[in-house]
């Protein structure tokens, strides 16, 4: 089952939880990734992409956390 991506961002701001729990627990499509990468930059959430574009860091008052992105499918580091 594929979770939308503003479910992901809900997801995120209402829990405790990191993106890598979180991600890990969804299966976007790439263009739903691409979506959600976007989303979370523009609310705000990214604090950092890296060069390459594979890996999200975000930082929250939680903690930080890393979600690679494994050829166009999440995946935890």
């Amino acid at each position: 089952m594929t979770i939308p991506a503003s479910e992901v961002i809900r997801a995120i701001s209402a829990s405790a939880e990191s993106v890598s729990e979180i991600v890990r627990r969804t299966c976007l499509r790439s263009d739903e990734v691409s979506e959600t990468l976007d989303e979370l930059e523009r609310v705000g959430c990214v604090s950092e992409l890296s060069v390459n574009g594979d890996t999200l860091y975000r930082a929250n008052r939680h903690q930080i956390s890393t979600v690679t992105l494994f050829g166009g499918f999440p995946g935890t580091t």
